[in-house]
Formats: structure tokens, C-alpha cells, sequence
């Protein structure tokens, strides 16, 4: 995603990237030592990473990456998730009453299906001496 960010608007993308990352808290009496290091070694390694991932979307020919909308593997890949998009979006068809009754009465059985605690004499069968 970040790097498909930087493609279009780099500046964004770096300030997400230094937002991540944060600066070190000017008011803290003493860093802790070796964090700087490690934050600045993972950061030149996230940079790396989107960079090169920028570079491998800016290698895609365009009419591949339009071809593959149309296939079957496309509509296959995304059948899932546009059902959910579609649930998300039309709230009205879904019976969210209903919905919310069902889970409380699926509730309800789970606890009538718990045994009641009992006492240590109904384990045992009789009054313990």
C-alpha cells in the first residue's frame, strides 16, 4: 500500500513512514541506549522495501494489470469479498433485529447447557463425614 503511495504522492508516504516510526521524546530524561539504533536500522529497512516494491508496480504493464479484471480467476478471487462489501454497504437487507435475537438465544443455550455449580456433597454422593 505505502508503496503504491509513493508512486502517486512520495512526500505522503515518507511522513506515514516517519509518523510510524515517531522521533525521539525530547522531554525524557535519557533514551534508552541501542533503541535508535534498532528504530533506525528497521526504518532503512521498511524504506528499502517500499522502494522496491514501488519499483516492481512501476515495471507492470499497464495492459496486464487491466487484463486481469476480466478473468476468471479475477471473479473467483473477488466473489467473496465483494459479498461482504455488498452486506456492508445495504444494511436494510440484512434483518440486524433478527440477527442479534439469534445470538442471544444461541447465548441462552450455552448457558442452560452449563451444569449448575454443585455442592461438594452432590459430587461425592452423600454428606461428607
Amino acid at each position: 500500500m505505502l508503496a503504491a503511495l509513493a508512486s502517486v504522492d512520495e512526500g505522503l508516504a515518507d511522513m506515514f513512514i516517519e509518523r510510524a516510526f515517531g522521533s525521539p521524546d525530547p522531554d525524557a530524561a535519557e533514551p534508552v541506549v541501542g533503541t535508535l539504533a534498532k528504530d533506525d536500522e528497521v526504518k532503512l529497512k521498511v524504506m528499502a522495501t517500499i522502494s522496491e516494491c514501488r519499483r516492481m508496480l512501476d515495471e507492470e504493464p499497464l495492459q496486464r494489470q487491466s487484463e486481469y479484471w476480466g478473468t476468471p480467476q479475477a471473479s473467483s478471487d473477488f466473489k467473496p469479498l465483494f459479498r461482504k462489501l455488498r452486506r456492508c454497504r445495504d444494511p436494510d437487507r440484512a434483518n440486524l433485529v433478527a440477527l442479534q435475537a439469534a445470538r442471544r438465544e444461541q447465548s441462552d443455550r450455552v448457558k442452560e447447557k452449563k451444569p449448575a455449580n454443585t455442592q461438594s456433597d452432590d459430587v461425592f454422593g452423600g454428606p461428607l463425614i
